[in-house]
């Protein structure tokens, strides 16, 4: 799988859990004046020297408020002061300076909080290493107020900080990258106040559907966050079948550095005037909310908003979404509901408590564009594969869901879903589904074939109002021409290769059927242990074969409804109209034994139906379809006989149906699902109209 490249080791950074959480207190005092001076704009400022070490702060992030050193027996101890922009605050207290000393030794560090508790375990990078947690937790005192600890300095020095650092440019470079690869493009949304550029990222799908906005760095310690959406941008940015379907019909935003100035700066929430910008979407008074406000206004018009995705960090994870009666068919939600079903404990607790007036960028989405905005918050001490479960389990479930919205738009289904299933060839299948309301976890899964149109959407539709009523899940497989192009790879099963050689069983179009079966079960949370099969047409061609070369290991039943020509099983016609020269082996007693009935309109028999195979082994089976099912269900009489087995294979006549799918598929609910099929082994019965007659769709 294709990934966005990693942002300077950010991904080892996180190698190992960011910090034990400790107690956070609020601390309240007058307000003062958020600093002039951006970080960036000085070089190896030094914050105070004594006696060959110092503590500098000429680095992008770096931040600490004042400080002091003096010398002890075995080296030296500096004293460093931590104070936020402004006051009042919520306590992300960050810190990030470096110590050098003109002679290696060891250093005590105290950090000394002014209008916070100690929440971040400090991380250090020396030289051209990379960056590591502290080993031991720093020793607190003065209710969190004071953090001790000791590092080794040289003359090289030693970074020490509150999360690893990732600078503004680490930040967009993933995305630069992609737009280099034609990918993404990228946008000024506006300036900050200390002039540096608001960037954004879009693709430009042809005709999309709807619009999901991602930021992230609202508040610049918050590295788990950043990382997070990292990840789940990479997932939907990759190379697979699902994220460039979810591309084509989904217009993507990216905002990596929401908040370019304060992480300059080093700040704790706010931009460069001090302001939490993450209260400022309703005033809109600074120039990050406001400018992402208007691009994403300016494309609204076109294509609507879907969903605001906004990711954080804080003490614990935890996702916060609108109230449940805001939204509707929401597609952050049905990310959600995704997710949780993949992570099941490991999901973040959701809270739906909604602020209209909160000023922020989830209560925007909600009251501007009535769809679900969500703030996810990671833990400040989980680790990469933590996060990289959680927000991967987002990516997925959010391409599910915008497919899953997809799939009810083409099927004209309500429920229809859509995911795509990978086989052992590498081929990505589309599989629709209808699981309705009334269908438990136990209910019947009834897979449908579709016949040479490959239209498995309308197929769905076909038997949706079936399924409802009946209250069991349906299940179409698109059988796509790239993946098993013409009659030789669906009807007739894939199995030989271009040469003529049989393939590998996993590779056969009728390997689909388990596989699609167990992720149906997986992704519904069903105790359903077997399937019934039924195909129409094509599909008909496809289901008898899948019996013979198969037999069906968790099949509970299969009707074969109007196929166009058989494989008999027999060995009195070469392949593929008998069994003699077969390119693999068929054990005809076993596919005799599988429940199967022959569902056969009386009125297809038009013989000049352009789609009807006219070869001279076709015509041997009978002019037209309805003469043609009756001589292959004869056949497997004989064949049964002639094995001295039981046929377990049946022949209904649906009176009055032609080639029409959905007029068989209403004869074929009772047969699938039900115990009314007629004695096997016995002749073709003429089948009662049933009381729900479906109709071609």
């Amino acid at each position: 799988m294709k990934r966005l490249p990693p942002t300077s080791g950010i991904a080892r950074r996180f190698r190992l859990a960011i910090g034990a959480l400790l107690a956070i207190a609020l601390a309240s005092c007058a307000t003062t004046q958020a600093p002039d001076r951006a970080p960036d704009q000085a070089t190896d400022q030094a914050l105070c020297a004594v006696a060959g070490v110092r503590v500098e702060l000429g680095f992008e992030r770096a931040a600490a408020k004042a400080c002091s050193i003096r010398r002890t027996q075995d080296g030296a101890k500096v004293i460093v002061r931590i104070a936020p922009e402004i006051t009042p605050i919520n306590p992300s207290p960050w810190y990030a300076f470096k110590l050098a000393s003109g002679a290696a030794r060891p250093v005590e560090v105290e950090l000394r909080y002014l209008e916070s508790a100690h929440r971040y375990q400090p991380w250090i990078k020396s030289g051209s290493s990379g960056w590591s947690r502290l080993a031991q937790a720093p020793q607190l005192r003065e209710d969190g107020r004071v953090a001790g600890f000791t590092v080794d300095v040289d003359a090289t020095g030693v970074t020490v900080a509150a999360q690893p650092i990732q600078t503004v440019a680490e930040a967009l470079a993933p995305f630069k990258r992609q737009v280099a690869a034609g990918l993404l493009a990228e946008t000024v949304l506006g300036v900050s106040h200390d002039g540096r550029e608001i960037i954004g990222f879009e693709t430009l799908p042809e005709a999309p559907s709807r619009m999901l906005v991602m930021m992230s760095r609202q508040h610049p310690p918050e590295t788990t966050g950043a990382f997070a959406f990292d990840v789940f941008a990479a997932r939907i940015l990759s190379d697979t079948e699902d994220a460039a379907a979810f591309r084509r019909t989904t217009k993507l935003v990216f905002v990596p550095m929401t908040n370019p100035d304060g992480a300059v700066r080093g700040h704790w929430r706010g931009n460069a005037r001090g302001v939490d910008i993450n209260r400022d979407w309703g005033p809109f008074r600074q120039p990050e909310p406001r400018a992402i406000r208007d691009f994403v206004a300016a494309r609204a018009g076109s294509v609507p908003v879907a969903g605001v995705l906004d990711f954080h960090s804080t003490q614990r994870s935890v996702v916060y979404a609108p109230p449940a009666d805001r939204i509707a068919d929401d597609l952050a939600d049905a990310m959600l509901q995704n997710a949780a079903r993949t992570l099941g404990a490991d999901m973040p607790p959701i809270s739906r408590a909604h602020n209209s007036n909160g000023g922020t960028s989830k209560g925007w989405a909600l009251e501007t564009y009535g769809v679900g905005g969500l703030t996810l918050e990671f833990a400040d001490d989980a680790d990469a594969a933590e996060i990289t479960r959680q927000a991967t389990a987002m990516a997925d479930g959010v391409m599910a869901a915008a497919a899953d919205a997809d799939a009810r738009g083409a099927a004209g289904v309500a429920g229809a879903r859509r995911f795509l299933l990978t086989t052992p060839a590498g081929a990505d299948l589309p599989i629709w589904y209808l699981r309705p309301e009334t269908a438990g976890a136990d209910a019947p899964v009834v897979f449908v074939m579709h016949g040479v149109g490959r239209d498995a959407d309308r197929y769905l539709r076909e038997w949706a109002p079936l399924a409802v009523a009946g209250g069991f899940i349906v299940v179409t497989p698109e059988m796509t021409q790239a993946a098993f192009p013409g009659a030789d790879g669906y009807n007739l099963g894939a199995i030989l290769d271009a040469k003529g050689a049989t393939k590998p069983r996993d590779q056969w179009s009728y390997s689909v059927i388990e596989p699609a079966f167990d992720a149906v079960r997986q992704r519904e949370q069903l105790t359903t242990e077997r399937y019934s099969l039924y195909g129409h047409s094509a599909g008909a061609q496809f289901v008898h074969r899948f019996v013979l070369f198969t037999a069906g290991p968790r099949l509970r039943e299969a009707v074969s409804a109007n196929a166009g020509w058989y494989t008999a099983p027999t060995s009195t016609a070469e392949w593929p109209y008998g069994l003699r020269g077969a390119p693999a082996p068929i054990d005809v007693a076993a596919a005799l034994s599988v429940p199967m009935t022959l569902l056969l309109g009386d009125a297809d028999t038009d013989p000049n139906d352009p789609n009807l195979r006219t070869s001279p082994e076709a015509m041997k089976q009978g002019p037209f379809r309805f003469a043609r099912g009756q001589f292959f269900y004869q056949s497997a009489l004989e064949a049964a006989k002639a094995a001295r087995v039981q046929a377990n294979w049946s022949c209904v006549i649906a009176p009055g149906v032609g080639h029409d799918n959905g007029a068989a598929a209403a004869f074929a609910v009772p047969l699938l699902t039900g115990d009314d099929r007629p004695s096997a082994g016995t002749p073709c019965v003429r089948a009662a109209t049933p009381a729900s007659h479906a109709s071609a769709g």
